[in-house]
């Protein structure tokens, strides 16, 4: 998910900012265009069948897996670190709504994506039904029914004769996210069967065990979203970023 929301503000911004050579792909859109809203949204689809490798010109990694360094995760039943978690799918993704208006400012994003999985390392003190547990191996997950809503708020200003739009807001929430599955191998270190109770609990409770999550993944995208905003609006004006 995080790589889609990359897209979505290089579209506007890197794509354009980097003009002096685009990839062949790169096509800008005429901000004066009325159809510059529907423009945008096609252009943010239609690039990711191109940014699933990288694309060196616009600074944008691998995305399938999209490695993801550390996330610390604490919640009422346990104290979790993730390291080098490689997430699947993030570039497959939907654009349902959108709407932006630099006149009004405001950029509005709905996007959904049918799954994503992860797996990677993991370190985790718990306790569930009575067990505690330490447990360092490997963790695996399957989500779907993803969808979420980005909105930025902003104004335009003049610096140096131009026009540039300048972010007062940001915020990622989710709609909907579904966790069908998550497997932590070795809970118990050399018991088996003690490994299998305690992730058969975790799965059949996923929905409130994890509910708590979601305030921190929408945290990370939030600061995600606002240093792609301030490296884009900030720098270039927009008679750079459109035609």
């Amino acid at each position: 998910m995080k790589a889609a929301l990359v897209v979505i503000f290089l579209c506007f911004g890197v794509c354009p900012s980097f003009g002096r050579k685009l990839p062949s792909f790169v096509t800008k859109c005429k901000l004066k265009d009325p159809e510059v809203v529907s423009c945008v949204k096609n252009r943010i689809e239609e690039y990711q069948k191109y940014i699933i490798d990288g694309v060196k010109e616009f600074h944008i990694p691998n995305l399938n897996p999209y490695v993801v360094p550390q996330v610390n995760i604490q919640l009422s039943w346990m104290n979790s670190t993730f390291t080098n978690v490689e997430v699947y799918s993030i570039n497959n993704y939907t654009i349902d709504n959108f709407d932006m208006d630099f006149d009004e400012g405001f950029l509005k994003v709905r996007m959904s994506h049918k799954s994503v999985s992860m797996k990677g390392p993991y370190e985790m003190d718990g306790k569930l039904s009575q067990l505690n547990f330490h447990g360092e191996g490997e963790m695996e997950n399957d989500n779907s029914g993803i969808v979420g809503d980005i909105t930025v708020n902003g104004k335009k200003v003049t610096r140096h004769g131009k026009e540039y739009f300048e972010m007062d807001s940001a915020t990622y929430k989710f709609a909907s996210y579904k966790v069908d599955r998550v497997y932590f191998s070795n809970l118990f270190a050399n018991n088996a069967e003690l490994t299998e109770r305690v992730n058969k609990i975790i799965n059949e409770n996923s929905d409130e065990l994890f509910a708590d999550t979601y305030p921190a993944v929408e945290k990370i995208i939030d600061a995600l979203v606002v240093n792609i905003i301030k490296a884009t609006f900030g720098r270039y004006s927009l008679d750079e970023l459109f035609d």
